[in-house]
């Protein structure tokens, strides 16, 4: 078939494309686009992960002072060092290394001891895990007596010394005995760092709390009180001992915890921190010991504190690992585990111990814990009594001062009470005031007045059975002299009653002694009383029947007394065993307390060179001489006469050993008056007030030997 004629022939569809300066200007276009949008991806990618990273970081930080928050809250005390004997690899260094709450290197720590618990302590149904038989056993009704097991949980940071790629763990330290020390076994587990097996020992491992820390950003502060403003800065002071750091640990009871941490992310630094106060459980539980192994319990650590006058006391503290207690003591010292030593008490639950001691000694005490197995003694400790006790003075009454003895009391060896010291008093004196108080044990079973020198005139000064120094008559505040006071205890009870004749008689009022005497273990012969004088003739004998010749004096002496009112007397002790009146001024009593040494006295009596024309009285009566009794007494006797009696005037001069430390001042009796002795520390006796030509009589004076 033909085409028809005249038909058109079609062309294909013409396209057309971009030219090339079109695509010179769209694609730069297109470029800058891409760019842009790919530019706001990779920022908000950034932001996300700064805001992600600053959220990480300041829940971590968060975590971990909750942590620390409940930790502390549940602790018992804060510690300067861990107290458990520390199992590799348990160590700061995953060895043996302990921990210490501060440490120039290290850094700061947090050591916590806390109460093991049966289960979750938050939880309400756990209860505490008690020691095995410290001291009850574990299905007594008394269990809840025992000791608890503590644990240490420790925050420490590792790594971040110069950079901060530091971490923060937190860290549980357990005896090794733990799963069989307590009745039951605690929820809480020992943990160890990453890496470390557990199979072993370590149970667990630490908890890591935060990373990017440095050392310096993990800061503990200490406070003594819940809401104190001032931390404790001794507690963390890396200069300070760790004795120093532990006794201001004591004291705290609440801790501030601060955390820094920081991290690079996106090219951004992302920085948190935060902080926290918490107080500890129980601001009286730092005596709870950590728990140990009861197989060997720990020695020990006595101390020994002087109770006022001459008690030593004893202590020391609950050891693991004890059911029980012994302690002895001695006054000669020696091993714990040998000696003589007296035993005190043994295997009690019992941590103190109080020795009576006697002045210028020294106690030794030893204690050991023990359990049903074995015993452990620990370090002997010991105690050194001062001589001399300081009585706590009333009424404005003080120590007088300078170059005399201070006041002070003591009890010698043989167990006479002894005053000493020179006293003045401010403001307006009162008679019968009290000067001070004697305790009990250093106090006369009676009211006993002594003469004493007050301001230069006889004055009675009476110390009472209650104890009280009472200034009775013609005392003076300008100053007393306490140096002739000497007498037994209450305790003491050898005395013989006296019958008196030529009218004489016991005064009988409340509190008086009777006419009586006795010997002391120092062969004193001691003689009191308050009599209603009779015949007051010179020679009159009070006694109806003498002493035996063992307690007689071996001469005359002639001893100063008081009298009632303001009188002054002196009665004298005759080689025949009686006592007689011998003169001065009438009274309404005679006070007969004073002491010699009889005939029997086995010690040494040395004749004393006497200066400025001091001689003897005569044959009838013994010369100055003087001796040192076994308790450390020392004491004079003898009449002499014709030498100087300016004040100052030496008269002898006693040795090394047989002096005062200070000054003392010493009434006596002269020509059957008053008359004042001074006795320096050089022993120089010398001349005062009264002392008389006629005769100066030096019997009766005793004073306790300081040098």
């Amino acid at each position: 078939m033909q085409p028809m004629s005249g038909a058109k022939h079609l062309s294909p569809t013409f396209r057309r494309g971009f030219t090339v300066v079109e695509l010179l200007v769209i694609a730069p276009i297109v470029i800058l686009t891409i760019g842009a949008f790919i530019t706001v991806i990779v920022n908000m990618t950034g932001e996300v992960l700064a805001t992600r990273t600053s959220s990480v970081l300041a829940y971590d930080i968060q975590d971990s002072l909750g942590r620390i928050e409940q930790d502390i809250k549940l602790s018992t005390t804060f510690l300067e060092a861990s107290n458990i004997t520390l199992t590799s690899p348990q160590g700061y260094d995953n060895g043996t290394v302990g921990f210490s709450n501060v440490d120039v290197t290290k850094g700061n720590m947090l050591i916590l001891n806390t109460l093991a618990t049966t289960g979750n302590p938050l939880i309400s149904t756990s209860g505490l895990i008690y020691l095995t038989n410290q001291p009850n056993a574990c299905a007594s009704a008394q269990v809840s007596q025992n000791k608890p097991m503590t644990m240490n949980i420790i925050y420490f940071v590792t790594g971040g010394t110069t950079t901060n790629d530091g971490t923060l763990w937190r860290r549980t330290l357990a005896q090794s005995d733990y799963l069989t020390a307590g009745c039951n076994a605690p929820w809480q587990q020992p943990s160890c760092a990453p890496g470390q097996s557990i199979t072993g020992f370590c149970k667990t491992q630490d908890v890591r709390l935060v990373d990017n820390i440095r050392l310096s950003d993990f800061v503990v502060q200490y406070f003594t009180t819940a809401d104190g403003s001032t931390p404790n800065t001794v507690a963390s002071d890396t200069s300070a001992t760790a004795a120093a750091r532990a006794s201001a640990l004591q004291s705290a009871t609440t801790v501030g915890v601060s955390i820094n941490v920081s991290k690079t992310a996106a090219g951004r630094d992302i920085a948190q921190s935060g902080s926290l106060r918490a107080t500890k459980l129980d601001t009286n539980a730092s005596t709870i010991a950590a728990v140990v192994n009861v197989t060997t319990p720990a020695a020990p650590t006595v101390t020994a504190s002087l109770t006022s006058p001459a008690s030593a006391v004893f202590s020391w503290p609950t050891v693991p690992g004890a059911t029980g207690y012994t302690f002895k003591y001695n006054t000669t010292g020696g091993s714990c585990s040998s000696g003589s030593w007296t035993t005190a008490f043994s295997n009690q639950n019992t941590t103190t111990y109080t020795v009576t001691g006697a002045h210028n000694s020294t106690v030794y005490g030893c204690a050991s814990a023990s359990n049903t197995t074995t015993s452990a003694w620990g370090t002997q400790v010991s105690l050194t009594i001062p001589l001399w006790t300081t009585p706590l003075m009333q009424n404005n009454w003080y120590d007088y001062g300078g170059v005399w003895t201070t006041p002070g009391y003591t009890k010698t060896s043989d167990g006479l009470i002894v005053l000493k010291g020179m006293i003045k008093r401010s403001g307006t004196f009162v008679s019968g005031e009290t000067l001070f108080t004697l305790p009990v044990g250093y106090r006369p079973a009676y009211n006993m007045a002594f003469a004493v020198a007050s301001a230069d005139i006889s004055a009675t000064l009476t110390v009472n059975s209650d104890g009280t120094v009472v200034a009775s008559s013609n005392i003076s505040a300008a100053w007393v002299s306490l140096n002739t006071v000497a007498f037994q205890p209450s305790s003491f009870s050898s005395w013989t009653n006296m019958t008196m004749i030529n009218g004489y008689s016991n005064r009988g009022l409340a509190g008086d002694p009777p006419f009586s005497w006795a010997t002391d273990t120092a062969q004193r012969v001691q003689v009191q009383g308050a009599l209603t004088p009779g015949t007051q003739t010179d020679g009159t004998i009070i006694n109806s029947a003498p002493l035996a010749a063992a307690n007689r004096v071996p001469l005359y002496q002639h001893i100063g007394i008081r009298s009632g009112g303001n009188g002054y007397n002196l009665i004298g002790v005759g080689a025949d065993g009686y006592f007689s009146a011998k003169g001065g001024s009438a009274g309404s009593a005679y006070f007969t307390n004073f002491m010699y040494l009889p005939t029997s006295y086995s010690g040494t009596w040395t004749t004393m060179t006497l200066n400025n024309g001091w001689v003897a009285y005569s044959a009838s009566y013994s010369t100055l001489q003087y001796t040192k009794t076994s308790d450390g007494m020392v004491t004079l006797r003898g009449l002499i006469r014709s030498g100087t009696t300016t004040a100052g005037t030496l008269i002898a001069v006693l040795p090394a050993g047989f002096r005062p430390a200070k000054g003392i001042l010493i009434d006596s009796t002269c020509a059957a008056v008053f008359c004042r002795l001074d006795i320096s520390n050089i022993g120089a006796i010398t001349a005062s007030t009264g002392v008389s030509a006629a005769y100066t009589s030096f019997d009766g004076i005793t004073f306790l030997a300081e040098q």
